[in-house]
C-alpha cells in the first residue's frame, strides 16, 4: 500500500496522473477519495498552477462538502492560490469571513478562513475594512496559539503595506457624532426571565458597554432608544453614564425622538449610528447615516439598504462589534 509520499511523487508534474488523483478526491467523500485529497494537499510548489486552474472547482465541493476534514482540506489547499479583482467569488469570500469568529468551527477551520479571506480583501478599501471587523471581534474571545499567530500575521500584513491600505486608515475614515442603540434583542438576546413572582430580569454584555464608553471618551454622544419603559432599563443607563435614554417609543416614535436630539445638537442624521434588531426599529435605520443589526436581526431589517450586519447576535456582544468600526483604538 503505498504512503503519502509515494502517491505525491507519483502525481507531482504529470498531467495525467494528477487529474487521476483529482477525479478519485472528487468522485466521493469516503475514506479513500479523503486520503486522495489529502495527498493533494501535499503536492509540491511545482503543481501551483495546475492548482490554481482548478481554483472554481475547490471552491463548489468546499461550499457543498459537509465533513468538516475535506472542508479543513478544501481551505488548505485554497488558502495558497491566489485571487485577483476580477474573479473573486462572492459566496466563498461570506464563507470565509463568516468563519473567522464562528467558534463552532475548528480553529484550523478559522485560521484558513482568515488567511484566505485576507487575500481576496485587500483589493477593495470596503472589504479590508470589513475583515477589520471580523479580526477585532476575536478579541473577544479565547483563541487557540494557531488561531492568534493567524491574527498577527494578517495584521502584521496590513500594517507593513503589503496590501493597498491599512486596517487602521480604513477603520478611521467613518466618523460618527451620535451613537445609538435598541435594547431587546440587540443589547439584550431578546429572552426575559420571570421569578414566581412576576418580576422579570434582562440579561446585559459588558463588552457592550465598554464599547459605549469608549466612543464617549472619543467625544461621540451614546444613548438608548428602545420602545420598553422599564426600571431595569433606566439603571442599566445609570450604570453606563449615557447622554441620552429615550423609552417608549414605539415604530415612527423612535425617529421622532432621534429627530429631536439632533435638532438639539445640531447634528445631522448621516452623521447618527443606529443599531437594531426588529421591525420597530425601521424607520430610524433607514434614516441614520449609519445603520446596523445583529446577526439574528429579523429578515426585514436586514433588508435594509446599506446595512451592516453584524456577526454577532443580540446580546452575546453586537453592539461592541458595531462601536469597534468606529473607535480609534490606537491609545491601547
Amino acid at each position: 500500500m503505498p504512503d503519502v509520499k509515494d502517491v505525491v511523487e507519483w502525481a507531482s508534474g504529470d498531467g495525467v496522473n494528477r487529474d487521476t488523483l483529482l477525479a478519485l478526491a472528487l468522485s466521493g467523500a469516503g475514506r479513500v477519495n479523503s486520503n486522495a485529497l489529502w495527498c493533494i494537499t501535499h503536492l509540491p510548489d511545482c503543481n501551483a498552477s495546475w492548482l490554481q486552474e482548478k481554483q472554481s472547482i475547490f471552491i463548489d465541493r468546499l461550499l457543498s462538502a459537509t465533513d468538516i476534514s475535506r472542508k479543513r482540506m478544501f481551505l488548505q489547499i485554497l488558502r495558497h492560490m491566489e485571487y485577483e479583482p476580477d474573479n473573486i467569488r462572492t459566496d466563498f469570500l461570506y464563507f470565509c469571513l463568516s468563519r473567522i469568529n464562528a467558534e463552532c468551527e475548528p480553529y484550523a477551520v478559522r485560521c484558513f478562513c482568515l488567511y484566505t479571506a485576507a487575500k481576496m480583501c485587500r483589493h477593495y478599501p470596503e472589504l479590508i475594512a470589513e475583515l477589520s471587523r471580523h479580526i477585532d471581534m476575536l478579541s473577544l474571545q479565547t483563541l487557540s496559539p494557531g488561531l492568534r499567530c493567524a491574527r498577527s500575521k494578517v495584521q502584521r500584513s496590513y500594517h507593513a503595506q503589503q496590501y493597498p491600505m491599512t486596517i487602521s486608515v480604513i477603520k478611521h475614515m467613518e466618523s460618527i457624532k451620535i451613537f445609538l442603540t435598541d435594547v431587546d434583542g440587540t443589547l439584550t438576546d431578546g429572552g426575559m426571565y420571570y421569578t414566581a413572582d412576576g418580576d422579570y430580569m434582562k440579561r446585559f454584555n459588558t463588552r457592550d458597554g465598554m464599547g459605549l464608553q469608549l466612543l464617549q471618551r472619543q467625544g461621540v454622544k451614546v444613548g438608548i432608544v428602545t420602545s420598553e419603559n422599564t426600571t431595569i432599563v433606566e439603571r442599566r443607563a445609570q450604570k453606563l453614564g449615557v447622554d441620552f435614554l429615550v423609552q417608549g417609543k414605539r415604530f415612527g416614535g423612535k425617529l421622532e425622538a432621534v429627530n429631536a436630539i439632533c435638532a438639539q445638537l445640531g447634528v445631522d442624521l448621516a452623521d447618527v449610528a443606529y443599531i437594531g434588531d426588529d421591525v420597530n426599529c425601521l424607520q430610524l435605520l433607514r434614516a441614520v447615516g449609519h445603520p446596523a443589526c445583529p446577526a439574528d436581526a429579523m429578515p426585514q431589517v436586514k433588508a435594509v439598504p446599506e446595512i451592516k450586519i453584524m456577526t454577532l447576535n443580540g446580546g452575546q456582544g453586537c453592539v461592541r462589534e458595531f462601536a469597534n468600526t468606529f473607535i480609534d483604538d490606537s491609545e491601547f
